[in-house]
């Protein structure tokens, strides 16, 4: 497991992260246990410092998802564990398809 520095002295497994959402110029880091992390870093910023990890991919101009702990997905729409969701927005959906390919569609 590697770590990835979040922000401000803050550092997460990959693996633990299921979902981060931009809120301006902050960034919600969502994580497997259920606590979300409040960091003072745009999502660009995080984008970077995730892309080594193949399982990270941004659906939207507001989020970033790991795909495994994706559960099911509609057209425009993603289902992450803990109950969490994210947008995939229209131009975004041919990436989606690579990383979706094993969860079956709504």
């Amino acid at each position: 497991m590697k770590k990835v520095h979040i922000g401000a002295r803050k550092t997460v497994d990959a693996d633990e992260v299921v979902l981060l959402e931009s809120d301006v110029n902050y960034t919600f880091v969502h994580l497997i246990c259920g606590a979300r992390i409040h960091v003072a870093t745009t999502l660009k910023k995080l984008e970077h410092r995730f892309s080594p990890f193949e399982s990270f991919v941004r659906t939207s101009k507001s989020h970033i998802i790991n795909s495994l702990h994706l559960l099911n997905y509609t057209e425009n729409k993603i289902t992450m564990q803990n109950n969490l969701s994210a947008i995939v927005s229209r131009r975004r959906r041919q990436v989606m398809i690579k990383f979706t390919a094993f969860v079956p569609i709504q």
